[in-house]
């Protein structure tokens, strides 16, 4: 039969192997400067054996060249380019405060450095500094990828030669990065204090984040070359986020359900987004100072973060911005519009110091947090501009007929131009404002210049924020709050709960000053003075949990001071309740405890929920991310044995002890917990709190404090029923064209489902049936180009296994490889003139890949005879016409095209060696000879005896060989048909 028939699955075996990091190297910075005589970006990395994965991350943005073109793999990276290649890889785009000695606000990486902080992956040295321009070294790297990953705890690094003097937290990240294969140990030793290259950053970078569940974001649709995209007259729904990564794109008539990413990749590039509709929020990283163009557009809130502030940004037509906040400088104008352009302005305190923002149009509100900065606003007005209390050194600039209706400076800012303020508010001492206002108010005790003289009061005294209202300058009162909504583990509104505030964030048994309840959807609303609250929230079938909130000076009422209210366990329940203060932002609830069959689990954040024979047993319901809590864990089924509960400072500033961290654990339907315990104080920056055991025992719950501050985890009790691993040998796969792709899994069990995790998309294959040993897909879409798939193993009543990381080749690389199958052979000896011959190949051929035989060329020697000749349907098979009676074998060379759903045609050309007919009768002696001996045939006996005749006769004709061999094969296929 032909081999390779397009649309037969046939199975085959490939080898393939994961690439383990092995890290050596010194440090360099990257410029992305471009020479008129630029080599193509990355030509130095070919061959290398990091060229896959740096061509990827230089075509994502993540990294730039140098001005070269080069990538220069095996420089070393500092520790300030390690936080910005893992902040690009991540999006991360919070900021935190930080107060590095060494790291100075108008350096490039400060940005890098406060979002490393706020990520939680960073904490710098004990004397305040951060070093970064220090190589990093293997161990430092080991720790921050631990901490991104929230990698389990592992052994092994104590069998390591070289780590003995490294501390307990570094060996801890060392293990863990080695069991996930993230790094790698060679022979015996990581080298903890080896500097890390780029390439080997990269790489390691690339697969923490190829691990990690849910970090990199998700687009549906990602334009990456320059060109006009959507219909000027037909709506595009993209229901989903979208990427724009190159400059002179154009998006024409779309509604983007999701987020819009204008990557840094863009340069200085211009986009123009004409009708597009974005619900989910935008962020602009790239585009130059001719700019961002939105016409007829309707974006809702607007991130900018332009690392050099040279964009910017155009609102025409209908355009409506709601909300933009600047995390770097930029220009925003708006030309020719009839809509409502920008609306809120937020120039956040990521800005850098001295940065410029300029205006020109008509803003609702401005409010500046970032210091120092300078504002020029060049046309237009703005209703209220606000300066922070934080913004200290503000240089505002009014351009000639420019107005600012309401400015208000509760900081020292410089104020001049030509342009009119209608009333000024000035709560800061030193701030000077060069115009004369239509109205002045200044706060008690202040001293400020207004038009060269000491400012005074024009009008009514101002709000100094005292009360719940005051005067904003124009006479209405000012309304000072906050708003918010309450739902339960599953996200659903709590209604009618009502909420006691009492001020400041800890003051739980204070008086209270203000009460709310929520209404149908969950949302409440509360009146009080500038500062921070505590709210109760009491309701009936729930535990009493809290709601923090914050007033602000800029008046109205602040949104989104949510929170999420705990229900009362069942009877037969026990939850677990994790509360903390306003930093570290992320603390994590780790539950170990035992399963019925007598191995353990683990919940956490990567694994909330535990599950044996199909019922949930323990599950992390409620997982805060963002201060406070609560984060809730419940038992749901009780297993005698015993509990270990500890919890993670995963990811923000400041330290565990200082987090004011409480748990408390309530058994059963019971509203007072059963046992409360507070967090230890003190200077240490330890990462973990081991809280409790609790032991089960039929009725009895019994609890033992531990209440310990360590660097690691605590030892699980039992160990976790772990599934296999799938190994790369049980692995076949076809990059096929589009979404033809198969992916097959072997070596498993009944019960096994299988993860395959292609980009940010996880496919499920089918539970492997009863008797069966393999686990199918549904048909998938590898893409175009290479890539590394994430494929692990779910066993019944097991936790998921590690990963295997398993490299794909593209697919122009697949059909060559398919090609690369055809291989030389020599036509078999049963093989008889008019007989088919078939090609051979080393394994079987994709379902989806084909073949054609293009030529055929015989040997030299061959004249007028034909022995061989191409036949059969689509000329895929040979034919043999003569045997070989030159009396030296023929070997003719068969040129083969092979394509995979009829692209990426390969030719490939193989030798089919014809022997001559007497090394054919010889060997076909001893076919018949072994297949005799067991079918014991009087007619192949014969034949045998004859054809042993010719051969034993020097005397015997060409012609009596022919003859003889002739009537062998077919004596030998009578008495055993090939196949049977």
């Amino acid at each position: 039969m032909r081999i390779g028939v397009a649309g037969k699955k046939i199975a085959v075996l490939l080898l393939s192997f994961c690439l383990m990091l092995s890290i050596v190297g010194t440090a360099a910075a990257a410029t992305d400067s471009a020479g008129a005589n630029q080599k193509p970006v990355g030509a130095d990395v070919v061959g290398h054996w990091s060229e896959k994965v740096m061509k990827e991350w230089a075509d994502k943005g993540y990294i730039k060249g140098f001005r070269d073109g080069s990538l220069k793999p095996d420089q070393t990276v500092t520790r300030a380019e390690f936080a910005s290649f893992v902040n690009r890889a991540y999006a991360y785009s919070e900021e935190a405060g930080i107060a590095f000695k060494d790291v100075s606000s108008t350096a490039w990486y400060y940005a890098d450095v406060a979002k490393a902080q706020a990520a939680g992956y960073i904490n710098g040295y004990q004397d305040q500094t951060f070093k970064p321009n220090k190589t990093i070294t293997r161990v430092e790297a080991a720790i921050m990828i631990s901490r991104i990953g929230k990698l389990k705890q592992a052994a092994g690094a104590g069998a390591l030669k070289d780590t003995a003097g490294i501390s307990s937290q570094g060996r801890a990240a060392i293990a863990a990065v080695i069991a996930d294969g993230l790094m790698s140990a060679s022979g015996s030793k990581f080298r903890p204090h080896d500097g890390l290259t780029r390439a080997e950053a990269v790489t390691v970078i690339d697969r923490i984040v190829a691990k990690s569940a849910v970090k990199q974001p998700v687009y549906e649709a990602t334009y990456d070359k320059a060109g006009v995209y959507g219909s000027k007259s037909q709506t595009t729904t993209v229901k989903g986020s979208v990427a724009v990564t190159a400059g002179g794109v154009t998006l024409n008539n779309m509604v983007i359900e999701g987020d819009l990413l204008l990557a840094e990749s863009i340069g200085e590039g211009d986009v123009y987004l004409n009708q597009v509709t974005v619900k989910g929020k935008t962020t602009i990283n790239g585009g130059g100072k001719n700019s961002i163009h939105l016409q007829d557009s309707v974006v809702l809130t607007v991130i900018v973060n332009k690392k050099d502030g040279s964009i910017r940004i155009v609102a025409e037509g209908s355009t409506t911005v709601e909300e933009i906040t600047l995390q770097s400088g930029a220009r925003l104008v708006e030309s020719n519009l009839t809509g409502s352009g920008f609306g809120d302005l937020v120039l956040s305190q990521a800005i850098p110091a001295n940065a410029n923002v300029e205006l020109s149009g008509r803003f609702e509100t401005v409010d500046v947090i970032a210091t120092s900065l300078n504002i020029n606003l060049e046309s237009g007005a703005i209703a209220e501009l606000l300066v922070g209390q934080s913004a200290g050194n503000t240089n505002l600039e009014i351009g000639n007929g420019a107005d600012v209706a309401s400015l208000v400076l509760n900081a020292i800012a410089k104020v001049t131009g030509q342009g009119s303020i209608g009333t000024a508010t000035i709560n800061a001492s030193g701030a000077t404002i060069a115009q004369t206002p239509g109205r002045v108010v200044v706060a008690d005790n202040v001293e400020a210049t207004v038009n060269g003289r000491t400012a005074a009061t024009t009008g009514t005294n101002s709000n100094t924020g005292s009360s719940s209202s005051g005067s904003n300058g124009g006479g209405s009162p000012t309304v000072y709050g906050f708003a918010g909504t309450i739902i339960d583990a599953q996200g659903n509104p709590v209604a009618g709960a009502k909420i006691k505030f009492r001020r400041g964030v800890n003051n739980e048994t204070g008086d209270v000053v203000a009460t709310a309840e929520t209404n149908e959807r969950g949302y409440y609303v509360v009146q009080v003075a500038l500062g921070v609250y505590l709210g109760e929230i009491i309701k009936e079938g729930y535990l009493t949990t809290f709601v923090v909130g914050v007033s602000l000076s800029a008046g109205g009422y602040n949104p989104g001071q949510d929170a999420t209210a705990v229900t009362i366990p069942k009877s037969g329940e026990i939850r677990i309740v994790l509360v903390w203060g306003e930093n570290p932002r992320d603390e994590d609830s780790h539950l170990l405890g035992p399963t019925p069959a007598g191995s353990g689990f683990h919940t956490w954040y990567g694994d909330k929920v535990h599950r044996y024979n199909g019922e949930v047993y323990a599950d992390l319901d409620i997982d805060d991310v963002t201060s406070y809590g609560p984060e809730t864990t419940t038992i749901r089924q009780r297993v005698n044995g015993t509990y270990q509960f500890y919890v993670h400072h995963f990811s923000g500033i400041s330290t565990l002890r200082q987090s004011n961290a409480r748990v408390e654990v309530y058994v059963g339907s019971e509203t007072t917990p059963s046992a409360t315990y507070a967090i230890p104080t003190g200077e240490g920056t330890e990462i973990y709190w081991n809280v409790f055991e609790m032991t089960i025992d039929g009725a009895s719950v019994t609890f033992a404090e531990k209440n310990e501050m360590t660097n690691t985890p605590p030892t699980p009790k039992y160990a976790e029923a772990i599934s296999k691993t799938p190994q790369p040998g049980d692995i076949y796969y076809e990059n096929n064209y589009g979404a033809q792709d198969v992916l097959r899994v072997k070596n498993l069990s009944a019960g096994d489902v299988v993860y395959a995790d292609v980009g940010e998309y996880r496919h499920t294959s089918y539970t492997v049936a009863e008797g069966e040993t393999a686990a199918e897909f549904d048909p998938m879409d590898f893409g175009e180009g290479a890539s590394t798939i994430r494929i692990s193993v779910k066993s019944v009543n097991k936790e998921i296994s590690p990963v295997l990381y398993y490299d794909i080749s593209s697919e122009a690389n697949y059909a060559a490889e398919q090609a690369n199958k055809f291989v030389d052979f020599t036509l078999d000896a049963y093989t008889s003139v008019t007989d088919t011959v078939y090609l051979q190949a080393n394994g079987a051929l994709g379902s989806k890949t084909d073949f054609t035989i293009k030529s055929i060329t015989p040997p030299v020697s061959v004249t007028d005879a034909t022995y061989l000749e191409v036949t059969g349907e689509g000329n895929g098979y040979l034919k043999l016409n003569n045997y070989n009676t030159t009396g030296s074998d023929l070997q003719y060379e068969v040129e083969i095209e092979v394509s995979v759903s009829g692209k990426n045609k390969t030719t490939k050309t193989v030798s089919v060696t014809i022997p001559t007919v007497e090394s054919a009768l010889e060997d076909m002696l001893l076919f018949a000879g072994s297949r005799q001996a067991t079918v014991n045939n009087a007619a192949l006996a014969a034949k045998i005896a004859d054809a042993e005749s010719v051969q034993s006769n020097p005397a015997s004709t060409v012609q009596e060989y022919i003859d003889a061999l002739t009537e062998l094969i077919a004596a030998y296929r009578a008495a055993a048909p090939i196949g049977g």
